[in-house]
């Protein structure tokens, strides 16, 4: 495998500021937070602790697919204005239907990429920030992986621009 395609904090920003009210959380909780679509898809608001800044991740019975995923002060910034106090997060039918959705925002931000892309950019601005072993265990990855792949393809400066981008105001 190649290196992956990372967004730009330029074209993340075109994507948010496009996104709409059904597709927003899952740009969010891809892009600063690093899940899967189909752990999007699966999470609840009861799942996002606010006050401790973290996100429960659990894919099944499967202890082993549970983690703790931080969440960033950008991402609770775009929450802020569309939390809910309970129920899914995305309102979406399908999988198909979200990612469905969020190709028409990526369409239209003209923005160069694939749904995988968001998380591969929060994994490669997270490593850049925190290094290999607090990385490869927030995103699931084995160390050794997570240094083949996304090792390099970001600057520090760069990362920071990504958890720095806010809402409008």
């Amino acid at each position: 495998m190649g290196a992956p395609k990372i967004l730009k904090p330029r074209e993340f920003k075109a994507l948010l500021r496009k996104a709409t009210p059904q597709t927003l959380p899952a740009f969010i909780f891809g892009g600063f937070c690093g899940l899967r679509l189909g752990e999007i898809q699966e999470l609840h608001w009861e799942d996002v602790d606010f006050n401790q800044n973290t996100i429960m991740v659990d894919k099944g019975n499967n202890s082993s697919s549970r983690r703790l995923v931080p969440l960033p002060g950008a991402a609770s910034a775009w929450l802020a204005p569309i939390t809910k106090e309970s129920g899914r997060v995305i309102d979406s039918p399908s999988l198909s239907t979200l990612s469905a959705q969020m190709l028409r925002v990526w369409r239209d931000s003209k923005c160069p990429a694939t749904l995988h892309c968001l998380r591969y950019s929060a994994v490669s601005y997270r490593l850049s920030l925190d290094g290999e072993t607090k990385t490869a265990a927030e995103f699931n990855f084995s160390l050794k992986m997570l240094i083949a792949i996304f090792q390099k393809l970001v600057t520090k400066r760069q990362a920071k621009a990504w958890f720095a981008i806010l809402p409008p105001n």
